[in-house]
């Protein structure tokens, strides 16, 4: 009789370490990984597509709304430039600090 609560005992152990290391792999490392820094991507709302890249701390959007003009964010210099593609013209401004706006 011991025999077999052994036996099972040992066969159970097999079989969750068995499961888990399906799971694992089944699943991949993959969703243990941080997003991507780099990418490009299309965002779809309400039937509009708005293309948008990504690249370290600069991100690229093109509005749908205003054909020709494209906003870049750099983080890490802390400001948003908006591009007039057809005209050639830029406008530059700094990101606000979120330290210093008011709460509401």
């Amino acid at each position: 009789m011991k025999e077999k609560e052994v036996m099972s005992r040992i066969n159970i152990r097999y079989l969750v370490t068995f499961f888990f290391m399906t799971g694992i792999l089944l699943t991949g490392l993959s969703v243990f990984a941080a997003p991507p820094d780099n990418f490009t991507a299309t965002m779809v709302s309400s039937g509009m597509e708005m293309p948008m890249a990504k690249m370290g701390s600069m991100s690229r959007v093109e509005n749908p709304g205003m054909m020709g003009v494209v906003t870049i964010s750099r983080a890490d210099e802390k400001k948003t430039i908006m591009m007039n593609t057809a005209g050639k013209t830029d406008f530059e401004q700094p990101i606000q600090n979120q330290g210093r706006t008011p709460d509401v």
